[in-house]
């Protein structure tokens, strides 16, 4: 079994430093973001997030910015980005499956990853601790953490199974 596990914080509970050259996966909520995330994403943090998301050209986040971030590690090292990539993929299916997809998000995750861990390893496990990333900003913490598992059934077939409800209508 594979294991991944992240922690996710509030965006303003990081500091500049800690953030520096880190990998990672967050969850925006733009200012008009009131029951789904605005945008899920994975890479190196602060680039992102500057780059991509605080720009002019970006409506999502550019007026007001909240959101949680989880860190995997260095840019240099190749791990934590493929798990950012794992755990990114994985976040994105649970919201699709809750009704809690982002706003602005277009590509449904890299999968390839997610299948080449799957072809070394029967069972694939994302534990999420602290923050939960599907929820606004300023609910409170998950208690203890919450499981995304992913592999194979004897028969063969994948499956996936995952500790978030879905969201009351």
């Amino acid at each position: 079994m594979r294991c991944i596990d992240i922690e996710f914080r509030r965006a303003d509970q990081w500091g500049l430093v800690e953030l520096m050259d880190q990998i990672g996966v967050y969850s925006i909520w733009s200012g008009n973001a009131d029951v789904r995330p605005s945008y899920i994403g994975e890479g190196y943090i602060l680039h992102r997030i500057v780059n991509e998301h605080h720009s002019d050209s970006n409506k999502a986040s550019r007026n007001t910015f909240d959101g949680a971030i989880g860190i995997l590690g260095e840019k240099r090292a190749k791990i934590p980005k493929q798990e950012a990539e794992i755990v990114e993929a994985l976040l994105l299916y649970v919201a699709r499956e809750i009704d809690r997809y982002p706003t602005h998000n277009r590509s449904f995750g890299k999968h390839s990853r997610i299948e080449r861990v799957l072809a070394n390893h029967a069972t694939l496990r994302v534990a999420v601790r602290g923050l939960d990333p599907l929820r606004q900003p300023e609910s409170a913490p998950i208690t203890g953490k919450k499981l995304i598992t992913i592999g194979w059934r004897r028969n063969g077939e994948i499956f996936v199974e995952h500790d978030w409800n879905m969201r009351p209508r």
